[in-house]
């Protein structure tokens, strides 16, 4: 074996210092593309939703059925205007803004992609017919829930940002333990080993969960295509 693990420091405090910072430092880098392909898919569950609803109500199935009042909300929200483009971008900008001023302290490049084409999206129900613009709702949506799934899910983001601060937790757990008495120092480097081991081995059953789940929910798909 060419790569040697380093001994851990007999100075027990440091070490527990040193990886609560690791594992919350960790948390951090995947909470952002967690969060971010989650509201992703959030958001696209939304606009599939009321597209689904509203072609649905559009059809003649429905039309002397309370169901089918539900095609003619957009007659009411609609504006016919000249540009409706230009109104379009310029009510997507403004909400936009209001997003960026009160979500500013969170917010990065890529969030202000997905604050754009939500924003983008809530003003074109304003200023374009619904029968025009719902199909397009509905397969960008289904588009955008299943890549920022299989995103999510390909690289793990969730599960890494959930398994570090699991570990962090436990490792401020096992210090409180330690400087209650409950535990001494030589039990205490073992329970931390014995940490460290489990999340290395956590690490590698998560990673190959994803990659076998991400692949099998592939073919899965292709096999309901084919049939």
């Amino acid at each position: 074996m060419t790569e040697k693990y380093e001994p851990l420091s007999p100075d027990f405090d440091k070490l527990i210092a040193d990886y609560y910072e690791h594992f919350k430092s960790q948390a951090a880098k995947y909470y952002q593309p967690h969060k971010l392909t989650r509201r992703a898919a959030t958001s696209a569950s939304f606009f599939i939703l009321i597209s689904a609803c509203y072609m649905l109500a559009s059809l003649s199935l429905f039309q002397n059925t309370p169901v089918g009042s539900l095609s003619r909300l957009g007659d009411t929200l609609f504006f016919d205007i000249p540009y409706p483009k230009i109104a379009t971008a310029l009510l997507s900008l403004v909400i936009f803004a209001v997003a960026q001023l009160i979500c500013k302290s969170t917010l990065c490049d890529r969030y202000r992609v997905y604050f754009f084409i939500v924003s983008t999206g809530l003003a074109a129900l304003v200023f374009f017919e619904w029968q025009e613009v719902m199909p397009i709702f509905f397969a960008l949506g289904l588009v955008i829930f299943i890549l920022s799934y299989s995103i999510n899910r390909k690289f793990g983001y969730t599960r890494a940002w959930s398994r570090n601060r699991l570990y962090a937790e436990k490792v401020r757990f096992l210090d409180a333990r330690f400087k209650s008495g409950v535990i001494f120092r030589d039990k205490a480097h073992e329970e931390l080993f014995k940490l460290l081991e489990q999340f290395e081995e956590q690490t590698h059953l998560d990673t190959m969960n994803d990659y076998i789940s991400y692949g099998n929910s592939a073919f899965n798909v292709l096999k309901g295509l084919r049939k």
